[in-house]
């Protein structure tokens, strides 16, 4: 199968493979991009935020679809290597990485619910070298490369005069808010916006925005074929009121199946 794509609530994640086989015991996801040509002489290695993708494709594949890790076959293929290079499952790694997406979505959310200056201020002002070397980084490409990219944001930061950093606190404030609520909608308002609308509007909210086809009926399922799968629906006749808010190429959700339906 070419590009499936998955949701996993248990982890919240969301992700599309490049390739995998139809028993979900292989898949292989392509970089175009350069693996890690200098960690070990004369050897080429996988890139580290690579190997993470792939344990987090394999976590998706046991928590939403019930597959063994330990019996997976990933693999990764760069295009400029004619090699495939495959990861070994480390939970302990799932782990971390999972705690870190938390600690981004906690930020995030704080800067949101506050909505105020200083509480921004006081979040990024952590990012200084001191903070955050958790993995006490030393060496030349710690001193040389990481720390001083680190060290420019917060001067450029404590240059701004008072206004200027009051409008950048600001305006940070109101492009989280508002990605924030794009994601999870805003139930204060008339209306449920954001992708959380798949989960709290009620079929009759969802009918008066045009957002779903009910009553639909299975009219071909060829979703198993090898080459151009698909699945033909037919759609009732609805009141002439309904006006269904869909274009070509929209990705649609029917139950717990994520499809491309070009109408």
């Amino acid at each position: 199968m070419l590009e499936p794509s998955y949701i996993c609530e248990a982890l919240g994640i969301q992700g599309r493979l490049d390739y995998m086989q139809r028993d979900m015991s292989s898949f292989i996801e392509m970089k175009s991009g350069k693996a890690d040509e200098f960690s070990m002489p004369g050897k080429v290695e996988p890139k580290e935020n690579n190997k993470v993708q792939m344990l987090l494709y394999m976590a998706v594949l046991e928590y939403s679809m019930g597959q063994d890790r330990r019996r997976m076959h990933p693999y990764l293929l760069y295009t400029r290597y004619p090699l495939l290079y495959p990861a070994r499952a480390s939970w302990a790694q799932v782990r971390r990485v999972i705690n870190l997406r938390n600690r981004i979505v906690a930020a995030e959310y704080g800067v949101q619910f506050h909505n105020h200056p200083d509480f921004t201020r006081n979040l990024l002002a952590q990012i200084n070298p001191e903070v955050m070397n958790e993995r006490k980084l030393r060496g030349r490409f710690w001193e040389q490369y990481l720390k001083p990219s680190i060290s420019r944001f917060r001067e450029k930061l404590s240059a701004l005069e008072p206004l200027e950093q009051a409008y950048f606190y600001t305006l940070y404030n109101f492009i989280t808010k508002e990605l924030y609520t794009s994601k999870s909608g805003d139930v204060d308002y008339e209306g449920r916006a954001g992708a959380s609308a798949l989960w709290l509007s009620t079929l009759d909210e969802k009918r008066e925005a045009g957002e779903i086809l009910y009553d639909l009926q299975i009219m071909e399922n060829r979703a198993s074929q090898a080459h151009k799968a698909y699945i033909l629906l037919s759609i009732p006749q609805y009141d002439e009121m309904f006006l269904p808010n869909f274009r070509t190429g929209d990705v649609l959700c029917c139950m717990s199946v994520i499809m491309t339906w070009i109408m």
